[in-house]
């Protein structure tokens, strides 16, 4: 399954952004989402010279473990766990 596959089944937004006045570097991570951590809510993001790389550096860091959409809302909160298997 894809990161695109996966965005679409839990129907989250994949944020993918280039800053230029740093050498090109992209910056991946799906919209309002948290990794969890324990008892700690942890921001985390991939980074990479190119989309793929930042998405790839993303889905290396999020794999199997749980991420939280909207961890501060009672309404919209959901926790999901990432499975072990994306790709790009």
């Amino acid at each position: 399954m894809t990161i695109f596959e996966y965005a679409d089944v839990a129907n989250l937004n994949i944020e993918i952004i280039r800053y230029h006045n740093q050498d090109g570097r992209y910056r991946a991570a799906f919209e309002d989402c948290d990794l969890k951590d324990g008892n700690f809510l942890q921001s985390v993001s991939g980074n990479g010279k190119s989309a793929n790389d930042a998405l790839e550096d993303y889905i290396n860091r999020i794999m199997g473990k749980t991420i939280i959409y909207m961890a501060s809302s009672d309404k919209y909160r959901h926790e999901f766990i990432v499975p072990d298997y994306l790709t790009v």
